[in-house]
């Protein structure tokens, strides 16, 4: 079986393909490719499929597709939770949750998810809203390729698949027990913290130019250097060699540029590692469609 991830961002996409070999993955391609996704109209579904199928080849009998999209096309917020309360209850909480932030928008017109995590009373959620257009726009993309999309997933949480494929099974060298994720993107720093394993916040920053970027990711690290992490691990496209020196001067051997192909589940990759980590999203979604396979 072939699998092919594609991330939207705003103005790009960013495509992996790989190939299924005895539960593990041949990495056969990474490509990316520039285009607009300011519009959603049929020209531009016509022009994305155009885009992938130029770049990967689809065979529809043995192609599984997977999309997913940046964190600055969903609405995301963590808020405590009653722990008792039902799936049916959780969903109308968050429901409302959503329509307190967009007051003059039917939350209706959302998907909504909620993902709780800790313990006690009350739960911490991340609730995650999309406009349900972008959610039909992806499967336009999608029938044009005669293909089913096996998950939408956005892609700061897709690449947390990258960390929990080592740190599930053998509590593993590489990524320890405490550390902070970082996605350095255009526009948009997305921040999760994990301790003893478990993910425990959400937060991100939104620089508006190239001297935000270096203000906000020199304000997570001074902010948290003193926190007890054992690792701070990036990725993003926005990671060039002058912001990498820079993380690397403050953090030393605390500091790691992930490379999501550096796993048990990868056969015969070659790839950069300076340039691996910005299809860490891509490869959070191949090693689920692999697991659920």
């Amino acid at each position: 079986m072939i699998f092919i991830t594609v991330r939207l961002n705003k103005n790009h996409l960013d495509i992996v393909e790989a190939e299924e070999l005895s539960r593990k993955l041949v990495l056969k391609k990474t490509v990316s490719s520039e285009v607009s996704i300011e519009t959603r109209d049929n020209e531009k579904v016509e022009e994305i499929a155009s885009i992938i199928l130029s770049l990967v080849d689809i065979k529809a009998k043995f192609t599984k597709l997977a999309f997913c999209i940046d964190t600055k096309f969903a609405f995301l917020n963590v808020i405590p939770i009653d722990a008792n309360l039902s799936e049916q209850d959780l969903n109308e909480h968050l429901l409302w949750e959503v329509s307190q932030y967009f007051p003059g928008e039917s939350a209706h017109g959302l998907v909504v998810r909620g993902y709780r995590f800790g313990a006690g009373n009350v739960q911490r959620t991340l609730m995650v809203a999309v406009k349900k257009e972008l959610i039909s726009f992806l499967r336009a993309i999608a029938d044009k390729l005669n293909l089913r999309p096996q998950i939408i997933d956005i892609d700061h949480f897709a690449v947390e698949n990258c960390l929990r494929e080592r740190i599930t099974p053998i509590r593993s060298r590489y990524f320890y027990k405490d550390f902070l994720l970082a996605g350095v993107k255009r526009g948009r720093i997305d921040v999760s913290i994990f301790r003893n394993y478990e993910f425990q916040r959400y937060f991100y920053y939104v620089p508006h130019d190239d001297s935000d970027i270096r203000y906000f990711v020199i304000k997570l690290i001074n902010d948290n250097v003193s926190s007890g992490f054992d690792k701070f691990v990036f990725y993003g496209d926005m990671l060039d060699s002058s912001i990498v020196d820079l993380i690397s001067d403050m953090l030393g051997n605390k500091f790691s540029l992930l490379n999501p192909f550096d796993s048990r589940l990868f056969l015969d990759v070659k790839v950069s590692p300076e340039t691996a980590h910005i299809y860490a999203p891509n490869i959070g979604l191949a090693l689920r469609m692999l697991w659920s396979g």
